[in-house]
């Protein structure tokens, strides 16, 4: 257990003697979490850094799921979500009720990590185990520049969840400027809808408010 201590410790040099040691890299503590899981869950980077050095599985997860970059991003622990990525952690992971590191960074409202994920290609539309998307939760938690940056990667506005609702159906809950909010090309929600022929879409919006004149950013 003595790997499992410096881990919470923060003492990155504590952590390198352990596993001169041979201590065991992938050794559990009693919630069945892995040194680097638990590294990652104090934002302790140096300790990220070297568990990765002496060959931590990098994937690891706890009995939830949940792997140490599931975790970093969940917290906005940025730094420690970069070092997992520079390392080529799995980006799409899913945790617990299959939220990916994206979707637990947007849930929590953590905007540069979001921002982090999306930089290295994270799958943006994946659902939840609920079927809720990354903008879906966005917008239901009225999380707009999270959205925004959603939408103006690209990010689908008309998949349909397992309760057969939108993302943008969940703006129309009381968070009533995402509807307004540009995103790719600088075309509103209800713009992207009716190019695309998703009329339904478009119906909700106008009921919300949408803007029905807004133009394109140049």
């Amino acid at each position: 257990m003595e790997l499992l201590e410096t881990c919470t410790s923060g003492n990155h040099n504590d952590v390198e003697e352990a596993l001169a040691k041979n201590c065991d890299v992938e050794i559990k503590n009693e919630d069945r979490w892995t040194p680097l899981i638990v590294a990652a869950s104090f934002t302790f980077d140096r300790d990220v850094e070297v568990l990765l050095h002496y060959g931590a599985n990098i994937d690891a997860r706890t009995p939830r799921g949940s792997s140490a970059l599931n975790v970093a991003t969940s917290k906005g622990y940025l730094e420690a979500a970069r070092i997992l990525l520079a390392a080529s952690a799995s980006i799409d992971i899913p945790g617990y009720d299959n939220y990916t590191p994206l979707l637990a960074a947007a849930f929590n409202g953590h905007l540069i990590t979001v921002e982090l994920l999306i930089q290295h290609k994270a799958t943006i539309d994946l659902p939840a185990a609920n079927g809720c998307t990354a903008l879906g939760i966005a917008c239901d938690h009225g999380e707009n520049e999270i959205a925004s940056m959603l939408l103006n990667a690209g990010v689908k506005v008309d998949y349909l969840g397992n309760h057969g609702w939108s993302p943008l159906c969940s703006a129309l809950k009381g968070h009533e400027f995402i509807v307004n909010t540009k995103g790719y090309g600088g075309a509103t929600a209800l713009r992207i809808a009716a190019e695309h022929g998703n009329f339904e879409v478009v119906r909700m919006l106008v009921e919300a408010g949408a803007l029905l004149n807004e133009p394109r950013d140049d």
